[in-house]
């Protein structure tokens, strides 16, 4: 993205190349702080990394200075010639891990690894443009926020990390490590893993698909060698080498014949002789910061989301399990739910840990499963459990993290309080978590903390009792959710996750309550959302909420800003991405919509609510088949899923498919209605029968009528939509097919519902 110039410097008499911003990347960047960022970068000083000699402005337009050197990229060099013999490739690999164990050290990532930014020269490897992603993204306007955040990613499609893709803010050194992998796997076999894909469906791969194994591609390639690049791969960064350091301690190993590897094979010396310093080389190129927006693929397959792999015992990821409630009062079931849920959020605000979302975590309530099958299906190392018991003003906690590995307790405590130290003891229990995991899985950090937002337990208790009766959906349960967080706002209104817990019950309040007033629920909704923002700018949910809230009011751009702060804030907050891949669906934004919605689905694996979205972004995108099977396993978790039936059931009815639609039906009453319809007319007759039900949304209607040719009775529906703000266009918008994408009207009804013309 920047302009390569070759210069003589006038001091020294000396050729150096200039890599100049352009002006439409100059706007966002604060000039000082990246002045300071290459100022740091420029501290590094090792035989593998090319220095960076300067940094300046000239005309507005920042720039900054290496040395100029005779040589040819690793692009170049694997263009003339493919793979490289073993020992050529084991050498360079070497040189750039030792490169980039020497950054690290330093705190630099460099963020763009890959064969443009590696250079050879008098038989050394050097690592170019090492500190210029990260003062990029530092000294952006938004202070690091707005090059890196959700939307647009830095680096480059083929060797980004799964999590530079969702441009997750925590990104660090192992996604140097990954991209290693894939430039060693290109380096081994001649093509990078994903290679002749478009930027699109590599971004993808690289989140959802295993590469095809080096052994295969090539079978000389040591075992071990190829097990350790097959490691770097992986899609959690926990389950890479966790440091350069490591990556070049495996490298030693396989470099001796006992590691697997010949001795002809062996790479030479890491460090470049005296005579071959001076040499070092830069090619010409363009510039390694690349700005990759988030698009997904098509016609790719996403990773099965609840078919469990196993995991490495050192991963640091982590379920928490319902707390068993102990107390004779059983009707206290939600206490338990409440502080393993807590715990959850304060957990996964720690950096570099993995913690499963709590649908789940608590899907194995009460099932007695072995932690091994646990570990299994959720893909994690350890699973905190415990139990809680409450008698009068006594509260007793036991806790206990235990590896799923080797069924073994790697740490176990009591804690015995006042019911009123409820928040103290969550803390404890998080802190200790975080401190068994430190030096084993962790790197150094703050301990999370988990105290809520009320210092009230009566108000924290009633707000615990609202979520567990939101998490049973239905209309008597989100009624009662409801009252229980009016009960903790009407104790202490400014608390501000029980306003976010009211937003929530209100927006989804109409699903399950046909009858309900919609515009007094929305408007309910609407107020508790922006008094938990304003109680509580920094609470991810809240935002989340506020996002939700905006997009059934069809304000997309800041429905959009809220679930972007949301997925910032609390990043390991599964629904925040399921519903900002709603909103991208639904604006037509497909591949992105399918990469929140696989995030989603990675943070909570067993959530119908995150398989079904992932099903959503696959049906508007026209991948009709896979779409059909991530609603399969949504039922398969939840056979009364609604959202799930009914989007099956519409595929069926769209393939004529009488016996899978029947089977999806969920009112049997309605389901022999409907099957004597089909039996006297067919399918046309059943989309008849739908537009005659006046309980059926506009939109819907307008869909049926569109199936049946019917355009002008089409339109007459959607016009209905938009003067009633059928809630539902956003569903249904981005699935319509055919002749009415052709028809001028339907840009003129996108347009009144602020949403993009689309076309197949």
């Amino acid at each position: 993205m920047s302009r390569v110039f070759v210069a003589t410097e006038t001091a020294l008499r000396r050729e150096v190349v200039i890599k100049v911003l352009p002006h439409e990347m100059t706007g966002q960047l604060s000039l000082d702080r990246f002045r300071r960022e290459i100022g740091l970068a420029a501290r590094l000083q090792h035989a593998h990394i090319v220095p960076l000699l300067s940094a300046g402005e000239s005309e507005g337009l920042p720039f900054f200075t290496m040395p100029y050197v005779v040589g040819e990229s690793l692009r170049a060099r694997i263009a003339k010639g493919g793979e490289l013999p073993l020992h050529e490739a084991m050498r360079v690999l070497r040189e750039i891990a030792s490169a980039l164990s020497y950054a690290h050290a330093q705190g630099i990532v460099h963020r763009d690894i890959k064969p443009e930014n590696v250079l050879l020269s008098g038989g050394a490897a050097m690592v170019t443009d090492f500190g210029v992603a990260k003062a990029l993204s530092e000294s952006t306007s938004a202070g690091g926020e707005g090059l890196t955040s959700i939307g647009v990613a830095l680096g480059t499609p083929a060797y980004m990390a799964p999590e530079q893709a969702s441009a997750d803010p925590l990104v660090d050194q192992r996604a140097d490590l990954y991209a290693w992998g894939v430039m060693a796997y290109e380096l081994l076999t001649g093509q990078a893993p994903f290679a002749g894909r478009s930027p699109q469906a590599m971004l993808a791969a690289h989140v959802s698909e295993a590469p095809e194994l080096i052994t295969r591609r090539r079978t000389s390639v040591p075992p071990a060698l190829a097990q350790l690049v097959m490691q770097c791969l992986e899609k959690r960064p926990a389950d890479r080498p966790q440091s350069a350091d490591d990556l070049l301690r495996m490298l030693d190993s396989i470099t001796t014949p006992s590691g697997g590897s010949t001795p002809a094979d062996r790479p030479r010396s890491a460090v470049a002789s005296p005579a071959r310093a001076p040499r070092l080389a830069l090619a010409l190129g363009t510039m390694g910061v690349v700005f990759a927006a988030l698009f997904w693929w098509r016609g790719r397959a996403p990773m099965s989301a609840n078919g469990g792999v196993a995991v490495a015992a050192d991963t640091a990821s982590v379920a928490v399990l319902p707390f068993t409630e102990l107390s004779q009062d059983k009707s206290t079931g939600y206490f338990g739910d409440g502080i393993a849920e807590t715990l959850i959020s304060a957990l996964a605000n720690v950096p570099g840990l993995n913690v499963t979302a709590r649908t789940s975590a608590f899907s194995f309530r009460g099932k007695n499963t072995d932690v091994r099958e646990i570990g299994r299906q959720l893909g994690v190392a350890t699973v905190l459990e415990g139990t809680v018991q409450r008698a009068g003003d006594k509260l007793r906690i036991t806790a206990q993290l235990v590896n799923t590995g080797t069924g073994v307790n790697i740490w176990s405590q009591t804690f015995d309080r006042s019911a009123a130290d409820i928040f103290a003891v969550q803390d404890e229990v998080a802190r200790a978590v975080v401190t068994a995991l430190k030096g084993r899985l962790l790197v150094a950090q703050a301990p999370a903390r988990a105290t809520a937002q009320t210092r009230d337990p009566v108000t924290y208790d009633l707000y615990l009792q609202g979520r567990f009766y939101f998490r049973k959906r239905g209309q008597e349960n989100l009624e009662k959710a409801i009252d229980f967080f009016k009960q903790a706002i009407a104790r202490d209104s400014l608390y501000a996750a029980a306003w976010s817990g009211l937003g929530d019950a209100y927006s989804v309040l109409p699903n399950y309550a046909p009858t309900a007033d919609a515009a007094k629920t929305e408007r309910e909704a609407r107020v508790a959302a922006a008094r938990a923002v304003g109680l509580d700018p920094t609470l991810g949910e809240a935002q989340a909420t506020l996002g939700e809230v905006l997009s059934e009011d069809w304000q997309w751009a800041g429905a959009d800003s809220a679930l972007r702060r949301a997925i910032a804030l609390s990043p390991g907050y599964s629904t925040a991405y399921s519903w900002y891949g709603e909103l991208l669906i639904a604006v037509g934004r497909f591949d992105e919509g399918l990469v929140m919605a696989q995030r989603g689905v990675d943070l909570d694996r067993l959530s119908p609510i995150a398989l079904n979205t992932v099903g959503r972004a696959l049906q508007a995108n026209g991948q009709i088949d896979e779409a059909y099977r991530w609603f399969e396993k949504a039922l398969a978790l939840d056979p009364d899923f609604a959202p799930s039936n009914q989007n099956a059931m519409m595929i069926d009815l769209d393939r004529a498919d009488s016996v899978g639609f029947f089977n999806h039906f969920p009112d049997k009453s309605m389901k022999d209605g409907f099957r004597q319809v089909w039996q006297a007319g067919g399918r046309d007759a059943v989309r008849r029968a739908f537009i005659d039900q006046r309980t059926v949304p506009p939109t819907m209607r307008a869909y049926q009528r569109a199936a049946l040719g019917d355009l002008d009775g089409a339109f007459r529906e959607l016009d209905t939509a938009i003067a009633t703000r059928d809630g539902l266009i956003s569903f249904w918008y981005p699935i319509f097919v055919g002749p009415i994408l052709k028809d001028p009207r339907f840009a003129a009804v996108a347009k009144r519902a602020g949403l993009p013309a689309l076309s197949r």
